[in-house]
């Protein structure tokens, strides 16, 4: 009779195989390797905690392939769905996206991969697990015991550090956009200052157009007066340049001002939105380059510019790699 740690085993065994398999495929696909999943070790929780889903599920109907195909069709589907809307709610991003697939429900499920879950829980009840059965049934009890528990101290150390990742990089994705919503307020505000300090000085100049006209007609009225009045004349001249100048003067210092400040404020957005683009570890590029395909519904963008980030940074050491001499 299978003990826990007999199941447990098994856990690992199949979340080592679905790792091999996730990892194969997608690289097959990528034409590179990628190191698949959303721990940084060999292994995939999700495909091993199916795979006791499957066996379980399957259990009742191990004589009809049509219901054991139902059962893991539908189990492996429910838990593939549950894991990825809890991972989403709590990381702000889908480690795996159906949503380019047909029939599929939200981008967490599709009709493709629940009938791929049905056929692995018929292969698996009627071909799979026997061999693995087998293995963990020679092991001693004392080595399984201890093989269970040095496997479970990587693995629970292994999750723990990748929750953490997993969560600073969704701070890091909020702190990006945050940002960026900054500098584009500030890009709109140069703007409108920029647009009101034309707008004023235009409309200031229209205003003394205006005065010159006067002075144009007021010229016209001390012609016909005596040479004394051309006082009067130089006076009402020197008094509204001195205002139009004293105006514009006050008015491109004050704007000016404010200008350099939202400059100075921009910049400072700007360095700091390129430094947190920078935070990434090395935990964190093999989260990303593990899940090639992750998205974000609220900060898609970012991901997608963080994605972006890796490749050119992984073309340039790329580059930079001496060629070697024949």
């Amino acid at each position: 009779m299978d003990t826990f740690f007999t199941w447990l085993l098994y856990f690992y065994i199949y979340c080592f195989i679905g790792w091999l398999w996730e990892s194969c495929f997608v690289s097959v696909r990528t034409h590179h390797w990628v190191n698949r999943g959303f721990l940084r070790g060999p292994y995939l929780p999700i495909y091993g905690t199916g795979a006791l889903v499957m066996l379980v599920a399957a259990m009742p109907f191990s004589n009809n392939i049509f219901l054991t195909f139902l059962a893991g069709f539908v189990g492996a589907t429910l838990l593939e769905y549950i894991t990825g809307v809890c991972m989403e709610s709590l990381f702000k991003v889908r480690y795996w996206d159906y949503s380019n697939q047909p029939f599929n429900f939200q981008g967490q499920i599709c009709l493709s991969s629940s009938l791929c879950w049905g056929v692995f829980t018929v292969i698996l009840t009627r071909y799979g697990h026997k061999p693995v059965q087998y293995f963990v049934s020679l092991l001693p009890n004392f080595v399984l015991i201890v093989t269970d528990i040095v496997i479970s101290i990587i693995f629970i150390t292994d999750s723990i550090r990748s929750f953490q990742e997993a969560m600073d990089l969704r701070h890091l994705l909020e702190d990006m956009t945050k940002a960026k919503e900054q500098l584009e307020h500030l890009r709109s505000r140069l703007d409108t200052v920029l647009d009101e300090t034309s707008d004023r000085i235009g409309e200031r100049i229209d205003e003394f157009k205006e005065t010159g006209d006067r002075i144009g007609e007021r010229i016209d009225e001390l012609k016909e007066s005596t040479i004394n009045r051309s006082s009067e004349l130089r006076t009402i001249i020197t008094n509204n340049l001195k205002r139009l100048n004293d105006y514009i003067s006050d008015l491109t210092e004050e704007q000016r001002k404010e200008l350099e400040q939202n400059k100075q404020t921009f910049e400072k957005y700007k360095q700091l939105y390129l430094q947190r683009k920078k935070r990434i570890t090395i935990f964190k590029k093999k989260l990303l380059r593990g899940n090639p395909h992750a998205t974000s519904k609220h900060y898609n963008t970012e991901l997608n510019e963080l994605k972006q980030y890796l490749e050119l940074q992984s073309q340039k050491k790329k580059k930079q790699k001496p060629k070697k001499k024949h």
